[in-house]
Parts: structure tokens; C-alpha cells; sequence
């Protein structure tokens, strides 16, 4: 079959050269007159390419040599094409100037130059070759930058022919013909050659041999008996040695014998061996040895200790050491002060309980890292209250907490605070008769409720002319038979807050100058009922009459409710006020007029006038009005209502307006559409309720 090739190789004409008996002969007449023309020296051509600017990229189907000849002087950028297997390129400094503008070449497809990401050109007029290399994907490169010959000083020939070049390295020629280049190792020498018939001996410089396995084994030493060893040197000559074999038992290693050669065996023993490498001591190997040499010793274990001085040690000062179990110490144990979530003293799983000290002559207990018992030096607890109060507990869901007095005249008080400011005390006192009162700290100091050893509760003050301070003024009664009485006799117990002074008559009963107030009688006699039940209210300087009787009963069971009076500014009232009115979108010119409301209970009713204008006719208007008793609006029907305007001159004379709740806010919005600009006047009325 005929092989087709081109040439040129590059932009070449394709030829059929024919194979053994094919006739085509003309094509390869061809091929060798081309090859024939290409050797004249008119036919030898290469691409010369002017690169006037910078970067230049060659092209492997066009490019040669490349003179670069910037038209603006500068740093030259060239960059080789991918993969051009059988080309080179030159690139020639034509501008002369490559010492101050440097040529940079870099390659393509990830390729190395010279097996650098670059190659620069920095001698004036130097050029360099750069032949691509497929297998390495590098660009070797042949450099020249040489004016007239470089010397072999230089890494030249300074030859300026290859015949002259190659005699200039090779030692001189004269009285040598016929002789060959031949080496002693060092240099080179012309030497004359034996001729050989057959095979050339080692003695010689040959092996003796025709083959290569036989011309390796003429240099081995003799391999007989020497089957499975490798060949290893003494550092001067080689010689046959046992190896290692390529298996290795399960759980064995390999040890050197006492020929200097590595077997396998089998760790034995005190310790065995896995064939993951874990390695097991055996007990007998640890705790079943024997301590040759103990002796009890004494001083503390030092780091420079063998183990067997540290047991030494260790068991000489047993004395001195406490058993795990139930030890027993003399003397002083000290300990680190710790911290309300550390104690010093604590217990194993349960670090944030214990005992510790928050400072000098102070004790502390906690529980789940917090202070629950402080005692301080002057044996003063405080405990830390569990939310508002300190909590006791017992298995059966009381407790009894007692409170001793030594001597004959002491009194033990529970106090409560305010801060720092007291509000109560309960004191029980020893001595002939023990008393039990509870005072009060609030105004004046005075006592809420006493009792003796007798069973006799006292409520109030011992003087009848006592006030405290408005605080309170008359509770008073003694448990006897199963009635109680009143200071005056009656029967009556008055109790009342700001009310009643002790030691009232039946004329100025349940009165008081100073303060007024309210209060609540059972009596056997009353101003307004018999036998019966009054709820009652007075004002300062007033005396209670049937008309300041709020509720009654009598013991038939009759109730009567007399009128009302002295109702206040509160739940019903009633005033005016003058609104804040403002615009949300299209009023304007709002002025608000003096509006009225009421209110009973939680409802508030509102009336009002105001005059505005519209910003534009037919489109919604909407505007906020404030209230005149605030509320916290969170439904839009939390108010209601309605307003109106006389249009005048409009299709529709009266413009309706709706109420509605602002949620979120103390306001109501007023929406409804404009039907003129100019100013009118409105009117409206809502409800809402206070929230």
C-alpha cells in the first residue's frame, strides 16, 4: 500500500509514494525532485514576521522567525502557540534595545520553557530559538546574543563553521589518522583498535559473552548454591547473602540472628503480639514480679526516683497517710476559700454544693450554685429567700419554728423589712408573765395585736386617745364568754380604716374630724337598723348619718341600699374637652370646637363640632380624633359612631362620616368622601370603650 507524505512538512504538498511492486512511480519522482529542489539555496525560505506591537502571539501555521521592532518602544510580551510538534520558532531582538525593554516569551497549554513558566531576552540584538518537545510539553530553547565568535572560555567554540567548532573540542588531530576517540575516564584520547574475532573477554574491556543474561552473569559471582540470596557488598566487592523472604508470618516480626540476618519469629514470654500490632503484657510480666531490693524507706517520692525508691518512700511514711475510708486527722485542715459555684468542701457528680467562705470569719452553704446561709463572725445567719420568702420543710408538710430567750427578762422578735426600712415585728417576751405582740413600724410605732398567757387578745392601742399616725384607729375587743365588746359597751365592733378613734360615746360614734372613711358594723345597735349589718362611709369632719349608710340588713335578713352620694370624678362622670383633630389624607384647614362626653363605668360617649376643608372633591378623606379619658384601643370596634356635613350646593347636601377605633393607640379615625373643597362643618358623636 503506498504512504502518503508531505512535504514541506508545513503547507506542503501531499505524495503517494508506492510500496514494493505498485507502479505509480511518477508521484515518487516527484517527491524526490521537490526534496532535491528544496536543498537549492533559492528554495530554502522562512516566514519572517515585523511585530510592530506588543503581545505577540505566533501562529504555528504562518510563523518562523519573529523581529521584533516595537513602533513605541517597551517591555515585549511573545507567546508561543499549543503543542507545535516538528516546529521552531526564532525571535530576534530587531530593535536593538532588549537591555532596557526586556522580550518576555511565555508558552501556551500549561508548557514550560526550558522547565520555567518564561524566557527572557535581555541582551541587545540576541535571538533565541525555541523547539517545542511533545513527550515533556516543554520548550527547549537555543540562545544567541553573540557578536562575531564566542570563545570556549565563554561556553563557546569560537569557531565560526561546525567542522572547525567540532576540531576545536577534540584533542589535535595531527599523527592520528586512522586512530578513534576513545575515553581513560577523565579525558579523552586518540587510540588505535583491535580488532576482534569473536566475542571481546572482560580483560579486554568485553563481557566474553553473545548475550546479555550470559554477559551479566559473567560479571556476578558464581550463583551456584546461592539460589534465593541478593547480592550485597562489603563496601569493595559484592558477594551472595541470605534475604529477607517476602512473607512474614501472621503475628511475628522479623529479629536479627547471629548471623547478622533477619528471620521471622514469634514474640514469646512475658508479652504477646497481634496481627493488628497490638501488643499484650502478661500479668506474670507486671504484678507477678518479685521487689528485689525493697527496703521501707522515708522522705517524699522525687522525680529522680526509680519506681522501686518511690515504693520504698511510699511505704515508710505510711504513718503519715490517711486511709481512703473513715480517716482520722490531728491538727488543722485548710482548704481554699472557693466560691459560691465551687464550694471548698463539695461532693462527687454535685460540684455547686457545699460548704464554702465568702471571706474572713464568714461561713457559707450552697445549693446549685447558689448562697443560701451566710453566718458571719458575729454569728448573725442571713438566709437567701427561695422568690419572696424563706421556705422550712418537713417530711410531713409542717414545721415549727422556735425561738428561745436565755434569762428572765429577754424577748425573741421576727422582723420584717422593707429594705432597710422595718415595717413589723413579732416579739414574744419571757419572764413572770410572757407576752405575744405584734407591732407595727408604719407611721408610728405601735401594737397591732397583743395577748397575755391568759388567753386575753387585745387589737389595738392601750390609750383610747391614740391615733397612729391615721394608720389605723379602732379595732378593739376582749374574748370573753363568746361575745365581743366594744370599747363603749354597746356590743358593736367597729372595724374601719381611717375612720374611728377608740373611746367613742353614742353620739359622736364613727366620727372623725381628721380623716373620713369607710368601714363595716355588726351591732346589736346601729344609727339606722337594729340588730343588724351596715356598710358605711363618712367624709373628714362628718358624722355618719343615715345618709352616709352605703348598704344595710337587718337580722330578718332585709336589705336596703340608700341613695348614693359624694360620687366624684371616677367611673361616672361627665366634662368637656376641645379634641385634637388631624389629617391623615385629604383635610385640611381642621379646626376643632369645645366637645362634651360622659362616661358610666367603662363607656365614655363623645359629642363634638369642627370645620375643614378637602384638599380634592371625590376622593376619601380620613382623620384622627384624640379622646378625653385615655384608652388603649386593640379591636376597630372598640369605638363606634357617626358624623355628618351640610354640603351645601351638592348633589348630596348631607355627607355621612364613619367612626371607627385606632388599634394600638388612645385615638378614633373619622373617614368619609369629599364632595367639595371649600371649608364645612361637621358634626359627631361616638362611643368607646376604656381599655
Amino acid at each position: 500500500m503506498a504512504t502518503s507524505v508531505v512535504f514541506p512538512p508545513i503547507g506542503g504538498t501531499t505524495y503517494s509514494v508506492p510500496a514494493d511492486g505498485e507502479t505509480n512511480w511518477a508521484t515518487l519522482s516527484n517527491y524526490l525532485i521537490a526534496l532535491a529542489s528544496a536543498q537549492g539555496t533559492t528554495s530554502q525560505k522562512v516566514a519572517i514576521r515585523k511585530c510592530l506591537t506588543t503581545p505577540i502571539t505566533v501562529i504555528s501555521s504562518s510563523d518562523c522567525v519573529l523581529n521584533v521592532q516595537l513602533t513605541t518602544p517597551g517591555a515585549v510580551s511573545v507567546v508561543l502557540p499549543v503543542s507545535p510538534q516538528g516546529q521552531y520558532f526564532t525571535v530576534v531582538d530587531g530593535a536593538g534595545n532588549a537591555a532596557t525593554n526586556n522580550i518576555t516569551v511565555t508558552a501556551s497549554g500549561g508548557a514550560t520553557i526550558n522547565g520555567s513558566a518564561s524566557y527572557l531576552i535581555t541582551t541587545n540584538r540576541a535571538s533565541a530559538d525555541f523547539i517545542y518537545i511533545l513527550a515533556a510539553n516543554n520548550w527547549i530553547v537555543r540562545a544567541t546574543g553573540i557578536v562575531g565568535t564566542l570563545p570556549i572560555a565563554s561556553g563557546g567554540t569560537g569557531q565560526i563553521t561546525a567542522n572547525a567548532a567540532l576540531n576545536a573540542f577534540l584533542p589535535t588531530q595531527s599523527g592520528a589518522n586512522g586512530k578513534v576517540l576513545s575515553s581513560d575516564g577523565t579525558n579523552s584520547a586518540w587510540s588505535t583498535i583491535t580488532t576482534v574475532i569473536g566475542t571481546l573477554p572482560i580483560a579486554n574491556g568485553g563481557t566474553g559473552q553473545i548475550t546479555a543474561n550470559a554477559a551479566l552473569n559473567a560479571f556476578l559471582p558464581s550463583q551456584t548454591s546461592n539460589a534465593g540470596k541478593v547480592l550485597a557488598t562489603d563496601g569493595t566487592n559484592s558477594s551472595w547473602a541470605a534475604g529477607l523472604t517476602t512473607l512474614l508470618p501472621s503475628a511475628q516480626i522479623f529479629v536479627g540472628n547471629g548471623s547478622n540476618l533477619a528471620v521471622a519469629v514469634a514474640v514469646s514470654s512475658e508479652a504477646s503480639l497481634s496481627n493488628t500490632g497490638a501488643m499484650t503484657l502478661l500479668n506474670s510480666a507486671v504484678i507477678g514480679k518479685v521487689l528485689t531490693g525493697y527496703v521501707s524507706g522515708s522522705g517524699t517520692v522525687a522525680a529522680t526516683d526509680t519506681i522501686l525508691q518511690a515504693v520504698n518512700k511510699l511505704n515508710g511514711n505510711d504513718a503519715l497517710k490517711a486511709p481512703i475510708a473513715s480517716p482520722t486527722f490531728t491538727g488543722v485542715i485548710s482548704n481554699a476559700l472557693g466560691a459560691v459555684g465551687a464550694p471548698s468542701y463539695t461532693f462527687t457528680g454535685d460540684t455547686n454544693t457545699g460548704m464554702w467562705s465568702s471571706g474572713a470569719d464568714t461561713l457559707d452553704f450552697s445549693t446549685a450554685g447558689v448562697n443560701r446561709l451566710s453566718i458571719a463572725s458575729t454569728g448573725a445567719s442571713t438566709f437567701t429567700a427561695v422568690g419572696d420568702r424563706i421556705q422550712l420543710f418537713t417530711s410531713d408538710d409542717h414545721v415549727t419554728v422556735s425561738l428561745k430567750c436565755l434569762g428572765s427578762t429577754k424577748t425573741s422578735t421576727l422582723r420584717y423589712a422593707q429594705g432597710s426600712t422595718v415595717a413589723y415585728d413579732l416579739a414574744m417576751g419571757t419572764g413572770a408573765t410572757p407576752t405575744f405582740s405584734l407591732y407595727s413600724y408604719i407611721g408610728s410605732v405601735g401594737t397591732i395585736l397583743s395577748a397575755t398567757t391568759a388567753g386575753a387578745w387585745s387589737f389595738g392601742p392601750a390609750s383610747a386617745a391614740a391615733n397612729y399616725n391615721g394608720q389605723r384607729h379602732y379595732i378593739s375587743g376582749g374574748l370573753a364568754a363568746s361575745n365581743v365588746t366594744s370599747a363603749d359597751g354597746s356590743g358593736t365592733l367597729y372595724i374601719g380604716v381611717n375612720s374611728y378613734k377608740s373611746g367613742y360615746t353614742a353620739s359622736s360614734a364613727r366620727t372623725d374630724t381628721t380623716s373620713g372613711g369607710m368601714g363595716i358594723s355588726l351591732a346589736n345597735r346601729t344609727v339606722s337598723t337594729s340588730n343588724g349589718f351596715e356598710m358605711f362611709s363618712s367624709l373628714p369632719g362628718e358624722s355618719v348619718s343615715t345618709s352616709s349608710v352605703i348598704a344595710s340588713a337587718t337580722h330578718e335578713g332585709a336589705w336596703t341600699f340608700p341613695l348614693i352620694h359624694n360620687i366624684g370624678a371616677g367611673n361616672i362622670t361627665s366634662g368637656t374637652y376641645t379634641p385634637s383633630i388631624a389629617n391623615v389624607a385629604n383635610a385640611s384647614g381642621i379646626t376643632a370646637q369645645v366637645s362634651t362626653y360622659s362616661r358610666v363605668g367603662n363607656i365614655v360617649t363623645v359629642n363634638g363640632v369642627f370645620t375643614f376643608g378637602s384638599t380634592s372633591a371625590g376622593l376619601q378623606t380620613t382623620l384622627t380624633i384624640s379622646l378625653p379619658i385615655a384608652s388603649n384601643f386593640t379591636l376597630s370596634t372598640d369605638a363606634t359612631g357617626v358624623g355628618a356635613t351640610d354640603v351645601a350646593g351638592s348633589v348630596n347636601p348631607y355627607l355621612a362620616m364613619q367612626i371607627t377605633a385606632k388599634t394600638s393607640s388612645s385615638l378614633v379615625f373619622i373617614y368619609f368622601n369629599a364632595q367639595i373643597t371649600s371649608v364645612q362643618t361637621a358634626t359627631f358623636t361616638f362611643q368607646y370603650l376604656v381599655k
